[in-house]
């Protein structure tokens, strides 16, 4: 009997390490897929409105239905891609519209977090600032769009979390993620050499107003700021391609 219950015990074992190492496996999958789609889709190999064949990633990846369904799902839970029911997958296609009322949702938002803090900012908060728009200017040499992107939004929350307001906060981070999708799909900095644009001066501006706690010019340079970012993504080019595409059909 005892040498029947440690056969038991090593055959428990076996199982309870083959069940984790297949959790394990369909984690790595999903991951891989993941990290596929998403690099695929944020450097444009696959453009907006690109509809994702599951049966074609699969012989692409080799793997199952159930780590790309997985791994969509995720995408959708970060705006990358839309799931229809009945259609199938396709990677995110904002219309231009979408994305001036995603711009102008962040324009109130940034202009409430500034009437609430512009006068209690502080020398820490101001270095704090400084070392993210030295980090940004880093990101013109090294042209890494995802560090940009990030270091930009870093430079927002800063901001937004000095308010302590936990809607706002939230708001605020969840309208700049959205955003940043749309800035990866349509922002000329992947196709073109902006460093004499240099973007980073704006957040420098900001913060020289913060400074001399000056509401009119922070706000004054929020509404600058909204409508540099929409025409960095070239939204009226887009337009004329859309109507001379609708001109074809």
């Amino acid at each position: 009997m005892k040498t029947l219950n440690v056969w038991h015990k090593r055959w428990d074992n076996i199982q309870n390490r083959t069940f984790t190492d297949t959790l394990n496996e369909r984690q790595s999958r999903t991951d891989d897929v993941y990290e596929y789609l998403k690099n695929h889709i944020l450097f444009r190999h696959l453009p907006p409105g690109t509809q994702l064949v599951e049966n074609m990633i699969g012989k692409e990846l080799q793997v199952s239905r159930t780590p790309i369904r997985n791994a969509m799902k995720k995408l959708e839970e970060e705006g990358l891609v839309k799931i229809y029911s009945n259609r199938g997958a396709f990677v995110v296609e904002p219309t231009i519209e979408e994305i001036r009322q995603a711009f102008d949702m962040r324009r109130h938002l940034e202009k409430m977090t500034l009437e609430q803090i512009y006068d209690q900012m502080n020398e820490e908060d101001f270095f704090q600032l400084e070392e993210w728009i030295e980090h940004e200017r880093k990101t013109y040499e090294t042209r890494d769009i995802l560090e940009y992107l990030d270091v930009n939004k870093q430079f927002h929350m800063t901001l937004a979390l000095k308010t302590k307001n936990t809607f706002l906060i939230d708001f605020t981070e969840r309208i700049l993620n959205q955003i940043n999708v749309y800035l990866m799909l349509y922002d000329v900095f992947v196709d073109e050499d902006l460093y004499e644009e240099q973007r980073f001066k704006e957040h420098e501006l900001l913060l020289e107003a913060l400074k001399n706690k000056d509401l009119s010019r922070l706000l004054q340079l929020i509404d600058q700021h909204m409508e540099e970012s929409l025409n960095y993504m070239s939204l009226s080019k887009r337009s004329n391609k859309i109507e001379e595409k609708k001109k074809s059909l």
